[in-house]
């Protein structure tokens, strides 16, 4: 088929304690190129389900939105990034 032209798209999950809703958040997400973790040092078993999608699982203490968004700027390996809560879902 070759390539189709769509360029690449990292997601970026900021969480902290979401086991009981992170699994089905990061189901609806499997169609992105890669799945960035940024968690805040749960103390559930958040880490644990994200590592079923993904290994790019980075740990810092919140302090704010905008410093945490500004952290990982370096993160994703691509130029398009979409920023995705924890209760949110993205069906087709």
């Amino acid at each position: 088929m070759g390539d189709t032209g769509r360029q690449k798209i990292s997601a970026v999950v900021m969480i902290y304690n979401e086991e009981r809703q992170i699994r089905e958040c990061l189901k609806t997400i499997t169609w992105v190129d890669e799945i960035v973790i940024c968690d805040s040092f749960s103390t559930d078993r958040t880490v644990e389900i994200c590592r079923e999608f993904t290994d790019r699982i980075y740990q810092r203490e919140f302090d704010n939105f905008g410093n945490q968004r500004k952290w990982l700027q370096d993160k994703p390996a691509h130029d398009w990034v979409w920023y995705v809560e924890g209760d949110e879902r993205c069906y087709s």
